[in-house]
């Protein structure tokens, strides 16, 4: 995999460009698209100096399965166009620059949203989230890849399962001195679903939802079952309490 450092992505000379009416045209009628399933893999580290980008599959790292044409747009209006694909072990917006290497979006402060083909992402904090459901207010999901076993080679072909991980400072190539002989770290992905307003992020769930969508305060609390984090149960009811407040 090609060495990932760390640069920012400038918009371009000139003057500002107007902002187009975010998701105006890819998300008509709240068109959405259905998620893969989550992504699993298990990590082998050799020695203390591995690299987890360097040897988890990029197919497991990556939203996407190849960099695709996408638009980054600035607060000031401008916009810039690159290959984009996001970067879920890292949780980092990422481009292939002029000389071909992958880089990260580093000027996230003058961020407002991403869009990679018909998919748009609002940043979060030092990540993104991507839109699922569009709308005054929008359905997201923010991934990330979570270690959630750490097993270490027992001799004789077994291993042992170490569910308590002290250190993985591996994760960007840096000394890792807890790790002696052949280890895995087992990393799986997580899901975490947000009410976006005004590119507002704000964690899914009933309170949440009351404050905003009032109107179906009553048709919410009647939702006795809800699983906030399951995404179906999600895109039903913000797709209910859309046709209350309209």
């Amino acid at each position: 995999m090609v060495a990932m450092p760390t640069s920012a992505l400038l918009p371009p000379r000139g003057g500002a460009r107007g902002i187009t009416r975010f998701f105006s045209v890819m998300f008509l009628c709240s068109v959405c698209t259905a998620l893969p399933a989550q992504k699993r893999e298990a990590v082998q580290l050799s020695n203390r100096y591995n690299d987890v980008t360097q040897i988890m599959s990029g197919a497991t790292q990556y939203l996407l399965p190849q960099f695709t044409d996408g638009t980054v747009m600035f607060n000031t209006g401008e916009r810039a166009s690159a290959k984009l694909n996001y970067n879920i072990l890292l949780e980092q917006m990422q481009f292939i620059g002029d000389d071909s290497s992958v880089m990260a979006i580093a000027n996230l402060e003058a961020v407002q949203y991403v869009s990679i083909g018909k998919r748009f992402f609002v940043k979060y904090k030092s990540a993104f989230i991507e839109v699922l459901l569009d709308g005054e207010v929008q359905l997201g999901v923010a991934r990330k890849l979570r270690i959630v076993d750490h097993r270490k080679d027992g001799g004789y072909g077994g291993a042992t399962s170490l569910m308590k991980v002290e250190s993985v400072s591996a994760m960007d190539g840096a000394p890792a001195d807890h790790l002696t002989g052949t280890e895995e770290l087992i990393f799986e992905e997580s899901r975490i679903y947000y009410l976006i307003k005004n590119l507002k992020p704000k964690v899914a769930n009933k309170k949440t939802f009351i404050k905003a969508f009032p109107a179906c305060k009553e048709e919410i609390a009647k939702q006795k079952d809800v699983d906030y984090s399951k995404e179906e149960q999600l895109r039903a009811l913000v797709i209910l309490c859309q046709s209350v407040e309209n």
